[in-house]
């Protein structure tokens, strides 16, 4: 069975962790997410999200002076939009949520952590229509709502 079969659309961009990439990466991103049904006053705050999220692995990679992998997947069943990104940067020194605010207040789930390469992966995840959006207390784990993607396994 294809992603096709199964409803699910599905985008990756591929690109060193540089500046360039954050403004590329936002614009690919909501474009993507505009294709799929997202209002245009819901797509501003992914697109302020993702460019966060991609600008936090452009900081991180600076110290390190090598050159950096970022890959970004994006996916969505018609509902919920998950934007995955990974880079081989170092780790954040702090909590994803408390280093990337905007990407904490806008995202209905976000997961952080290593992937099985070692590298860093962050998983964001939004009502693609808009629709009422779970509230999550601070401090609280997000439960999984009916009809929500499977959470991502590390690759």
């Amino acid at each position: 069975m294809t992603d096709d079969e199964v409803g699910v659309a599905v985008a990756r961009w591929e690109s060193q962790a540089t500046p360039l990439a954050i403004e590329t990466v936002r614009r690919d991103v909501a474009a993507f997410a505009a294709r799929h049904g997202m209002r245009k006053r819901d797509r501003a705050p992914v697109a302020l999200a993702v460019a966060e999220a991609v600008a936090d692995a452009v900081v991180r990679a600076r110290p390190a002076a090598v050159s950096t992998r970022l890959t970004v997947h994006a996916a969505t069943d018609g509902e919920w939009l998950t934007v995955r990104v990974d880079d081989d940067a170092p780790p954040p020194h702090q909590d994803a949520a408390l280093a990337l605010p905007l990407v904490a207040a806008v995202c209905d789930r976000l997961e952080y952590g290593r992937s099985r390469d070692g590298g860093n992966r962050l998983l964001m995840e939004l009502a693609l229509t808009g629709g009422r959006r779970p509230r999550v207390r601070r401090g609280a784990t997000p439960q999984r709502q009916p009809g929500r993607p499977a959470r991502c396994q590390a690759t």
